[in-house]
């Protein structure tokens, strides 16, 4: 996903030296980056690792294939994800820092995906988010690349400070790809099954999951629009972008202070406000809509657990919402015209 770029300068005239800033890598750096940046741990590390599945079949045109997830149970604590994209080289992992490069799993934010609005990733930090599950679990990557199966093992050195070791190479004749795999407490595996539903009930690009233990049920839409660009369920209201919901929250798209003052009288009511400043956006919201985005519509916070309601992406969103709410009368009259009886047309 691209990133929105702003510049800014700073004026140093007079100054007699500078020194950039630096960051020390140790338990305590690692722990604000991964583990502190999320709200539910264990949520994320599904989140991040599937999108990251997702944008690799994207890159190797396998979407056609499934990637496939095992959930943890009680008998085998483990969680797995393993996609069938290009897989990657021993560089691109860990890079030669003998020589100062590194690779995509031994730097933070580093991410080969900033640059185009095909992938869902961007942050460079979705890959490392095992290391937040339980202060610094450690987790296997295995990949499949040009003829060959390679091991390694990112965890926590004596220091705290992560590291990415290769255990083992040999020849394969399996799919390229990527596998992710972790220990997981097993009092948590409930845990991974329910975020498993909730996350993937949104994705485009369903997993195979593994002994079939989970099935999908696609929302119900009691209303919907006739290129499912959006839809009317109830309860919380979403934008959705790369398979990601992120809960809309209606005051933030109220009219602030003057903002009104330059609506003309005869615009519609939805740009006009009660005396609260509520405006119509916020009283359609109630009715619990999901609004499919594009990537790189919306902006989010740097956990991917909220929107960043930036100018752009209220903007958007607004937009969407002009959009939809335009349609809605058109569709509700339908519904009354295709009614075949008294029941449904109250239904």
């Amino acid at each position: 996903m691209e990133l929105a770029q702003s510049e800014s300068k700073t004026f140093v005239r007079g100054a007699k030296g500078a020194a950039q800033f630096n960051m020390a890598l140790n338990r305590k750096s690692v722990e604000v980056l991964i583990g502190s940046l999320y709200k539910d741990r264990k949520l994320a590390i599904i989140r991040e690792l599937s999108t990251n599945a997702v944008d690799a079949h994207k890159d190797a045109g396998t979407e056609h294939l499934p990637y496939q997830v095992k959930l943890p149970t009680m008998s085998d604590p483990e969680f797995c994800i393993r996609d069938f994209g290009t897989g990657m080289s021993k560089m691109k992992i860990m890079g030669r820092p003998e020589i100062g490069e590194f690779g995509l799993y031994n730097t933070f934010f580093a991410s080969d995906k900033t640059t185009t609005n095909d992938a869902i990733g961007c942050l460079g930090l979705g890959s490392k988010s095992p290391l937040g599950y339980r202060g610094g679990q450690s987790f296997s990557v295995t990949s499949w690349y040009d003829g060959t199966k390679s091991v390694y093992v990112v965890g926590l050195d004596s220091d705290g400070v992560p590291e990415v070791n290769l255990f083992h190479s040999e020849p394969s004749d399996e799919h390229t790809g990527i596998e992710i795999s972790f220990a997981v407490n097993p009092v948590d595996c409930g845990d991974f099954e329910r975020n498993a539903r909730d996350i993937y009930k949104f994705f485009k690009y369903k997993p195979q999951i593994k002994d079939n233990r989970i099935t999908f049920q696609d929302t119900t839409f009691f209303l919907e629009a006739e290129d499912k660009s959006w839809g009317l369920a109830g309860g919380t209201s979403y934008a959705v972008m790369g398979g990601i919901a992120y809960p809309i929250e209606g005051k933030q798209l109220m009219t602030k202070q003057g903002e009104g003052d330059n609506i003309h009288p005869n615009a519609p009511n939805r740009y006009k406000t009660d005396y609260r400043g509520n405006n119509q956006y916020q009283q359609f919201l109630t009715a619990g809509i999901h609004i499919n985005f594009d990537i790189g519509d919306l902006e989010m916070t740097i956990s991917r657990e909220q929107l960043h309601y930036t100018p752009k992406t209220i903007e958007n969103i607004r937009k969407k919402l002009d959009s939809v709410i335009d349609q809605f009368g058109a569709l509700i009259s339908k519904k009354f015209v295709d009614a075949k009886n008294m029941y449904e047309a109250r239904k």
